[in-house]
């Protein structure tokens, strides 16, 4: 018998997309509107709120952060996570020491330990801040949960791994302690060797209905960790749900013929490169890069694909800039903050981009402008260009430009690069858009086995 699609969402309409990031990073922007846009298809009578990476201290600051939030689908309510968080949103942001960020950790958790208890909710809703009971009301209300899939990784020391892989896990671990249905959409998953952080990342994946990742390095990953059983029912591995956006909105611009003299540079911050010694390898391998390139009669211009602060990408353009002292008639760099339509249309317009950002090469890639990755860590979402097409040599990771010459393997991409887009078109018309919808078609499918058994 087929579902009522309109009369089950009514029954259990209120649905929490958990997670958001700042779209002041335009892949994140890309990633949440799909996962908007695919929320009101796929559930069309409900109502949606957005719980946020951002604390719920640093509400209604941090709604900065989500200007293109509710343009294209209504949003209810945006709020912050039941965790504090201390990022810098601008120059008058608290910042929080270690000290004090163990110590609201704890807080966070002696709150989750306790949650489940109605009189202890009951209480708790009296003594907390106006901004942490907006949170705690969209929460409780919820019917259903769709969690906005991390890059879940650690990283540091054993202790530091353990801390970031728990703050990872914050909002759905309230979730789960108020029994509320969830699932996890659109996740890459690191390779962890703390057994710990594996037996957290266990114990929160098996209380989700399904989990889907969006590359098959996480896929095969999430295999292992989770065993068969978890893998062969309830693990899904669907496309970059960035992809199901961007072909929307590429279709919506004019084409331009491609400028042949005009390359694309995005660059990232010492902050994501998380080494000063590597991060000056970097600096000096692109402003290298950037000086053959002018020689050979291209110009230049800087990409601003994030713009969050804590982000800022200016200090290591700078650089670059000093170093390859190349005239600013064929160096330049996009002042304005571009958007998500923006930024297509200024790739659109180049003939090649040199990607420190994953998302600047799958925006290119997908208006026909061929690129090289500078993978500045090792995380499996890198794995996404090559199952896109891009071929694994064009994916260089920042940790072997001391032994890779950027300008070889520009001239090798630059001469195969009708061959790379034919390959990379081929795989997003076959079947990578159209697969980017099944993130929601499985989410509905577990959302009515789950109410109907209700």
């Amino acid at each position: 018998m087929k579902t009522d699609i309109k009369n089950k969402t009514k029954k259990h309409k209120n649905i929490l997309l958990l997670d958001f990031a700042q779209e002041t990073n335009s892949g994140d922007a890309a990633m949440q509107m799909s996962i908007q846009s695919l929320a009101k298809k796929f559930f069309p009578d409900s109502i949606l709120n957005i719980s946020t990476v951002f604390g719920f201290n640093q509400f209604p600051e941090a709604t900065s952060q989500f200007s293109y939030a509710s343009q294209d689908v209504a949003i209810s309510k945006i709020v912050g996570g039941i965790h504090p968080t201390y990022y810098t949103l601008n120059s008058g942001s608290k910042k929080g020491g270690k000290f004090k960020k163990i110590v609201t950790l704890l807080t966070t958790l002696l709150t989750l330990l306790f949650i489940k208890f109605k009189l202890f909710r009951f209480l708790f809703k009296k003594v907390i801040p106006k901004s942490l009971q907006e949170t705690f009301e969209v929460y409780e209300k919820a019917d259903f949960i769709i969690w906005n899939g991390r890059n879940f990784r650690g990283g540091g020391n054993w202790a530091s791994d353990i801390y970031k892989i728990i703050v990872l896990y914050l909002n759905p671990l309230f979730c789960i302690m108020l029994n509320k249905p969830m699932v996890c959409v659109g996740a890459s998953v690191w390779k962890m060797d703390n057994y710990l952080s594996i037996k957290i990342t266990r114990y929160v994946f098996k209380k989700c209905l399904f989990v889907s990742v969006r590359e098959s390095q996480s896929y095969e990953i999430v295999k292992n960790m989770m065993g068969s059983d978890f893998s062969s029912n309830r693990l899904f591995y669907f496309p970059d749900l960035s992809l199901y956006t961007l072909k929307k909105r590429s279709q919506n611009f004019e084409r331009k013929k491609q400028d042949e003299n005009l390359i694309g540079l995005t660059v990232v911050s010492e902050r994501e490169i998380g080494d000063s010694e590597l991060n000056s390898t970097y600096i000096n391998s692109v402003s290298y890069l950037v000086q053959y390139l002018y020689k050979k009669g291209f110009k230049i211009t800087v990409v601003p694909q994030v713009t969050f602060n804590p982000e800022d990408s200016d200090k290591n353009t700078e650089r670059i800039r000093k170093i390859s002292d190349v005239p600013s008639s064929h160096f330049s760099v996009t002042k304005q903050e571009l958007d998500v339509d923006g930024l297509l249309e200024i790739y659109a317009d180049m003939s090649f981009i040199i990607a420190s950002r994953m998302h600047s090469a799958i925006f290119a890639l997908n208006v026909c402008t061929p690129a090289i990755a500078l993978a500045y860590d090792e995380g499996s979402k890198w794995k996404i260009l090559e199952d896109i097409g891009m071929p694994q040599s064009q994916i260089i990771n920042v940790s072997k430009l001391p032994t890779v010459s950027l300008e070889k393997e520009f001239n090798d991409a630059w001469e195969r690069r009708d061959n790379v887009m034919t390959k990379v078109n081929n795989n997003l018309d076959k079947y990578l858009y159209e697969d980017t919808e099944k993130h929601f078609v499985y989410a509905r499918k577990f959302y009515d086995k789950y109410f109907q058994k209700k």
